[in-house]
């Protein structure tokens, strides 16, 4: 006989005290499987799923009813704006980086421009403050405050913004100053919206790769309405010029083009896949080709000085050299002849009628310098003080004019320290990044923007680019790359001797960006990511 106890069955009620003693409570306990009905008890996964259909379907036929009911009684564009703006804002503020990518999609297609019953809406006014608001939430959510960067080239633009205001009272046409105020001041909820939301590496690179998808369907449409007929003739030639104010005219289209065929570049070097490849290629040629039919010669000046840059920085230059000239030649000549003809009198020493102007065009704008050194005759007002100097509304036509003539030595100064900071932030980021290994894309939008900035540099000689957003949005990439490096866990180390603050919307801790970088030039780096 076994010296085991017999198991015995432990009676239980609904009436029974768990805690009451029983007299089988030394027998062991026999464990029991639930019972098959009490599974059955309440509904089941697959009656919940019918209800939640039953639900959704309910709730859409009375959507439908009322959109109908309403639209007897407002315009059909106002009921479903209203109901895309619900929606879309309902978006934003949950995902504020759906926000700038949206916000960007409207500031460089400009698809009021194209369908005007959508400009009574004023989308971009709308998605950029409700963008603004959703990134003020974020923060104040994740950190418990909201906190603007103020790094030194965002002081600067901020110096720049109060200089663009103090200019009013004193400028030619106040009117005109005021309106480039209000248009600069959205450039300036764009940069703001770049520098504090593209806060992750995945959020830099889909943003940059829109950013290219964009203005390549920029480029597309000009090539699209040169073909239909759509174009200027001028200068002895028919030249491309955008769908919309985003392309602008032929010089503006040109270097829309110009300084966005960086991207291209850099990108083409990273990544390996045949697709991502041929489409970066299709982007180019929609850059070069669209680039050349502008018949812009400032363009192709930039275009000449953003390949030599790319060129000194690359580290094959005999490969690069060859295939480089040879591209530029097999464009150069795949052109008709009267756009050759204009190219050539890049280095013509005779002057046509177009360079004759811009010369008079130069020495009157010198001329209101001398008159008023301190704020200039007003931005945006160069033409109206034109026609008191030359008796034409003719603009400057070159930023290195622009720039004295309609802000002073006052503006030449904050722009100026401006550019410096943007410049030196790129290069000592650049260098901080140089041999840290998985950086490539990173290091590649930082050698894209400072092509970028070249090509302004010798395009701007002949263009008035200084309320150009290029400047400000290429600034914005710079300090997105740099906060995203020192956010990084391998590279916090960095940042302990900084002085200037740079807030991580994504809830990290602030990072230190100037005296950090200029300290990394001389001191170890981390762990690589």
């Amino acid at each position: 006989m076994s010296d085991q106890p017999r198991e015995r069955f432990v009676p239980s009620t609904p009436f029974e005290d768990p805690g009451a003693s029983s007299p089988f409570s030394d027998a062991p306990e026999v464990v029991r499987q639930p019972s098959k009905i009490a599974e059955g008890w309440g509904p089941g996964p697959r009656a919940i799923g019918r209800a939640k259909t039953a639900v959704l379907f309910i709730a859409f036929a009375l959507f439908c009813a009322l959109v109908g009911f309403n639209m007897a009684f407002f315009p059909p564009l106002f009921i479903f704006g209203a109901l895309g703006g619900i929606l879309f804002g309902s978006v934003v503020l949950l995902r504020p980086f759906v926000g700038v990518v949206l916000y960007a999609a409207l500031f460089f297609l400009r698809p009021a421009e194209m369908f005007p019953v959508l400009s009574t809406l004023h989308l971009e006014r709308i998605l950029g403050l409700l963008t603004l608001i959703a990134m003020c939430f974020e923060m104040y959510r994740k950190d418990g405050h909201i906190y603007l960067d103020h790094s030194k080239q965002t002081k600067w633009l901020w110096g720049f913004v109060f200089v663009l205001a103090v200019t009013i009272p004193t400028s030619y046409w106040p009117g005109r100053t005021s309106e480039v105020l209000f248009n600069f001041l959205k450039t300036m909820a764009f940069y703001l919206m770049i520098v504090q939301l593209v806060n992750t590496r995945a959020r830099l690179k889909v943003f940059t790769f829109t950013y290219i998808a964009f203005i390549a369907y920029v480029g597309f449409g000009a090539i699209r309405s040169f073909m239909a007929g759509g174009f200027m003739h001028a200068q002895g030639i028919d030249r491309a010029v955008g769908e919309t104010s985003a392309g602008g005219d032929p010089n503006s289209l040109a270097v829309t083009l110009g300084t966005t065929l960086p991207f291209v570049l850099a990108y083409m070097g990273i990544f390996r896949s045949l697709w991502a490849r041929l489409l970066l290629l299709l982007c180019g040629s929609i850059f070069l080709w669209g680039l050349g039919l502008s018949g812009s010669r400032s363009g192709v000046l930039g275009l000449m000085t953003a390949f030599f840059v790319y060129w000194l920085l690359s580290k094959r230059k005999l490969l690069l050299g060859f295939v480089g000239a040879f591209a530029l030649l097999l464009a150069f000549f795949a052109l008709p002849e009267s756009y050759q003809n204009r190219y050539r009198t890049i280095t013509s020493s005779e002057l046509d009628e177009s360079s004759q102007l811009r010369l008079s065009t130069w020495g009157a704008g010198m001329r209101m310098v001398l008159d008023r050194p301190i704020l200039g005759v007003g931005p945006g007002a160069f033409g109206s003080a034109h026609f008191k100097y030359r008796g034409s509304w003719l603009q400057p036509h070159s930023l290195y004019v622009q720039v004295p003539a309609e802000m002073g030595l006052v503006g030449l100064f904050v722009f100026g320290g401006f550019i410096v900071a943007v410049i030196g932030l790129n290069r000592r980021t650049y260098r901080m990044m140089k041999d840290k290994e998985g950086w490539d894309l990173e290091k590649g939008v930082l050698q894209a923007t400072f092509i970028g900035f070249c090509f302004l540099f010798a395009s701007s000689i002949f263009g008035h680019s200084l309320f150009r957003y290029t400047w400000y949005f290429y600034a914005a990439l710079n300090l997105a790359v740099l906060r995203v490096f020192l956010d990084h866990p391998d590279n916090k180390n960095l940042a302990e001797d900084g002085s200037e603050l740079i807030h991580a919307d994504s809830g990290s801790n602030p990072a230190l960006i100037h005296d950090a970088a200029r300290s990394a030039e001389n001191k170890e780096i981390g762990a690589n990511p």
